[in-house]
């Protein structure tokens, strides 16, 4: 296998420079309020006003694979492919698998393509670029417990810092090639 890189950086990935992206979802997909923007963009779902929900034809393909493919990647722009990343609270193996399902899809995605954006670069990479936000920090399950801190006791309180994901933010996400 040939080696790999990981970059991890701060942002919107939705604004990424990139051949294909993962758009989060849980296993019924829905997505949270920080999502609902890039898949309105897409439309490939609907909002009413709350947390965004994949369509239907989406949503059974995402229920059967695990992942769909909402947009393939074009010269213009990244494809994207939403996954199920809802991981249970403190179940890193699942994580890791969803991360690596994410991955996998995207690689063969990107892989179907004639045509990718990366292509276009001045000194184009011999890898794709693909993205995907940071796995198991969102409303999967996991924000309480980062948000908690323990005292001067060792015993973990609740702190005032809020989620990302309520905060509006689509970053934190890595870019693997």
């Amino acid at each position: 296998m040939p080696a790999r890189h990981l970059f991890v950086t701060r942002g919107d990935l939705t604004a990424l420079h990139c051949d294909a992206w993962v758009l989060p979802t849980d296993r019924h997909g829905n997505v949270t309020t920080a999502w609902r923007p890039a898949l309105e963009r897409l439309g490939r779902g609907g909002t009413d006003g709350g947390p965004g929900r994949l369509d239907d034809a989406a949503r059974a393909e995402l229920e059967a694979t695990g992942s769909a493919v909402l947009r393939p990647p074009t010269a213009d722009a990244p494809g994207v492919v939403a996954c199920d990343t809802g991981v249970p609270h403190g179940d890193v193996r699942a994580c890791a698998r969803a991360l690596a399902d994410a991955i996998e899809r995207l690689e063969e995605v990107v892989a179907d393509a004639d045509v990718c954006p990366s292509a276009r670069l001045e000194l184009p990479r011999p890898r794709r670029l693909v993205a995907l936000p940071t796995v198991g920090v969102g409303a999967g399950g996991v924000v309480a417990a980062r948000c908690r801190q323990p005292d001067a006791g060792g015993v973990h309180r609740q702190s005032g810092g809020v989620p990302r994901g309520e905060a509006g933010g689509r970053g934190g996400g890595g870019g693997a090639s």
